[in-house]
């Protein structure tokens, strides 16, 4: 049932719980590309994903050509060996304010693209951050503001035998949402 190469990899319950929040007319921004560029493409308007590492970008672009995908823009940004990430985790930079209904983080340099993205997406949009559940990505994860309502996913994906966590945020809009929040406990 869960085994697909079209979703992005993170946790079973994540994927079910962005099935529920998906939409057709979305556009999507994301560090790391694969499996989930596919399915961004497969499903919204338009997916940019950027990728650090070249085979893995010319797997994706194979991969994208072979599912007759449209509306995707996979951008090769290889990371400087002194593993400086400025310009990998600065490409959001050049997108307006409030553009993208979600922003997929599971790349290098995590915070910097947490940061960097938050601004980039819409008021009602999510941030989703993979593997938030290692300590190396714990200041990435603790970057989000307070305001934005969180869930997240622990459990097994696909391609895994090991549990690991995938954790969402929604931007306010201004509209209040009562007891519906994210649709579940915070750890689900």
């Amino acid at each position: 049932m869960h085994k697909s190469t079209h979703t992005p990899w993170i946790p079973y319950r994540a994927i079910e719980f962005l099935a529920t929040i998906v939409s057709p007319d979305w556009y999507v921004f994301e560090w790391g590309s694969g499996s989930s560029t596919i399915y961004w493409a497969q499903r919204c308007t338009w997916v940019l994903s950027v990728e650090d590492d070249a085979t893995w970008h010319q797997r994706a672009l194979d991969r994208l050509a072979v599912q007759l995908c449209t509306g995707y823009d996979v951008k090769l940004i290889p990371v400087h060996p002194t593993l400086y990430y400025g310009p990998y985790a600065d490409v959001i930079k050049g997108w307006p304010d409030e553009y993208f209904d979600l922003v997929f983080v599971d790349g290098k340099a995590r915070f910097g693209c947490v940061s960097n993205g938050l601004a980039k997406i819409k008021p009602g949009g999510w941030l989703l951050l993979d593997n938030s559940d290692m300590p190396e990505y714990e200041q990435a994860k603790q970057h989000p503001p307070a305001t934005w309502e969180r869930c997240s996913f622990y459990g097994r994906g696909w391609g895994f035998k090991k549990p690991w966590e995938a954790t969402f945020w929604r931007k306010p809009d201004g509209n209040v949402h009562g007891s519906r929040g994210l649709g579940g406990p915070d750890q689900v």
